[in-house]
């Protein structure tokens, strides 16, 4: 049996995440919610944290730093 290597540079994951917390945020912020807007943002730091990465691996990969 093969093991399945995770693509490592794919960044629509982390993206959507991204993009996910932030409208969740954002839904909040609309209904005065801002306990939860708070912890949204703690959480779009954290998916940013990991699209940065993710980012950084590719042009890594790119300009063959890493294979």
């Amino acid at each position: 049996m093969t093991a399945v290597k995770p693509d490592i540079d794919d960044y629509a994951l982390p993206m959507m995440r991204v993009e996910k917390c932030l409208q969740d945020m954002h839904n909040d912020l609309l209904g005065n919610d801002y306990d939860a807007a708070l912890i949204k943002a703690a959480a779009l730091v954290a998916e940013a944290r990991i699209l940065s990465n993710v980012i950084l691996l590719m042009k890594e990969q790119k300009n063959g730093i890493r294979k």
